[in-house]
C-alpha cells in the first residue's frame, strides 16, 4: 500500500488545484451551467493534470542524480521508494 501511495504522490496531485483556473472564463462569462462548456472544461482539466504529472515524472527522472545529492530535496524517486525500473515501465 505504501508503494501505491508513493506512486500516486510522485504524480504531485496537490498541484492539480492550479488547473481549476480553466473554470475562470466560464464563471465570469456566466456560463457555468452550460453543460457543453462545463464538459469541455472538465476534459481540459483532466488533460492538464495528466500532462503536468507526466512532466513531473520526466523531471524527476532527469534530475535523479542531482536530487540524490541534495539533502533538501524530498522526491519519492531518489528516496528509492519507487525503483527506476517501475518508473520506466
Amino acid at each position: 500500500m505504501k508503494k501505491i501511495y508513493s506512486i500516486f504522490n510522485s504524480l504531485r496531485p496537490k498541484h492539480y488545484i492550479k488547473n481549476l483556473l480553466i473554470f475562470i472564463p466560464i464563471i465570469f462569462n456566466g456560463e457555468l451551467f452550460n453543460t457543453m462548456l462545463l464538459n469541455n472544461s472538465l476534459w481540459g482539466i483532466c488533460a492538464f493534470c495528466m500532462v503536468c504529472s507526466i512532466v513531473y515524472i520526466i523531471n524527476d527522472l532527469c534530475d535523479y542524480n542531482n536530487d540524490r545529492l541534495n539533502l533538501l530535496k524530498n522526491t519519492v524517486l531518489w528516496q528509492a521508494e519507487i525503483s527506476l525500473k517501475k518508473r520506466l515501465r
